[in-house]
């Protein structure tokens, strides 16, 4: 229970110093961005404005041609081991399965370098068709699980959480196998 003599001890309602404000207030306060490090870059990440599309090619010359850029990196860059799953993919592969994803990374020397190059970076895209809701999702995926091959449409987490619950037996999935 609060009582009045509580509330004297503590710092509700009461006005605190802030012990870094006037830093702050003059511009003199440090922030990590402030620092200079030796060696380090910047990377800036290129997504894909695209639900679903296959990457038919990425020309590197324009971004790579942007002064203090060191690499332009693709997914086959840098998902070397195979992924049992597209989402967990640093970058996307040859197909892109959600708008955002990500598709490419630049690293350069300054962040303003990273972003010139993010935006020269030309990335050719085969759009595809995309499932735009649950229902269509849930009847790709029991297609899917019926040996049917879908055009390798994009499955969200909540068709396959809806499938998993249509085959169970009391309308909860069984998680024994996870």
């Amino acid at each position: 229970m609060t009582t009045p003599q509580s509330l004297a001890r503590t710092h509700l309602g009461r006005p605190r110093k802030i012990i870094d404000g006037l830093e702050k207030l003059v511009g003199r306060a440090p922030y990590v961005a402030d620092r200079r490090v030796p060696g380090l870059l910047h990377a800036r990440v290129v997504l894909s404005p695209y639900p679903h599309a296959r990457i038919r090619g990425v020309d590197r010359a324009a971004a790579l041609a942007v002064p203090g850029v060191h690499s332009v990196l693709l997914g086959a860059d840098l998902n070397v081991k195979p992924m049992h799953s597209r989402p967990s993919l640093l970058l996307a592969g040859d197909t892109v399965v959600f708008a955002g994803q990500p598709v490419a990374l630049i690293l350069a020397d300054t962040e303003a370098q990273a972003a010139d190059a993010a935006a020269l970076l030309d990335v050719d895209y085969e759009m595809l068709d995309a499932v735009e809701d649950a229902e269509a999702a849930l009847a790709n995926a029991v297609r899917e699980a019926a040996g049917v091959r879908v055009t390798e449409l994009p499955v969200t987490a909540e068709a396959v959480w809806r499938l998993l619950q249509a085959q169970s037996v009391d309308g909860t999935p069984d998680r024994s196998s996870e």
